[in-house]
């Protein structure tokens, strides 16, 4: 099934006409910019730096690359990437392509599990006492891959937990 996107005509057209929408991809934007000015630099990380020629030219093998395993038009991708040179070089291939760039943030990565145990004693008919023990623990996967019986279990169990205990008492007064 391909993706659509459902725009209401009246917002295209007043987008159009403020010149916020132009109907250029983000491809021939970049082309464009690397057409006038190749040499200079268009993105930094802590791993390098690249320039809007170099940035050109790495999107259009990414794309070469991604059409011959399979990807074509519309096809929905879902890239998980840090913040650092390769996610634009992905995201504007998948562009090129005219396939959908499905994004997920990399930091996405935590563990959480909340237990609750409830004790209701009725002490005298109408009159209750009901204790609540909630136990939650939390944290962050170090590793960018996943063992279930490592990162859920074991670990998940190393994890500091955040003990909570409810004390509630009703007592039925007859009157």
């Amino acid at each position: 099934m391909p993706f659509t996107t459902v725009l209401k005509p009246e917002l295209a057209q007043r987008w159009r006409a403020a010149g916020e929408w132009r109907d250029e991809t983000f491809f021939e934007i970049l082309s464009a910019r690397a057409a006038a000015h190749p040499e200079r630099e268009v993105l930094v990380d802590g791993q390098g730096r690249i320039t809007y020629g170099e940035l050109k030219d790495k999107v259009e093998r990414c794309a070469a690359f991604l059409r011959s395993i399979g990807i074509a038009r519309d096809d929905v991708v879902t890239i998980q990437l840090p913040n650092r040179i390769a996610f634009p070089i992905v995201f504007f291939s998948l562009e090129l392509i005219g396939a959908i760039a499905n994004k997920v943030n990399p930091d996405f990565r935590v563990r959480s599990l909340q237990t609750n145990a409830v004790l209701r004693w009725e002490y005298r008919p109408g009159s209750t006492l009901f204790l609540v023990w909630t136990q939650r623990r939390f944290g962050a996967f170090s590793d960018p891959t996943f063992d279930a019986g490592h990162d859920l279990g074991r670990q998940l169990l190393r994890d500091p937990p955040t003990n909570v205990l409810l004390v509630k008492l009703n007592y039925w007064l007859s009157l």
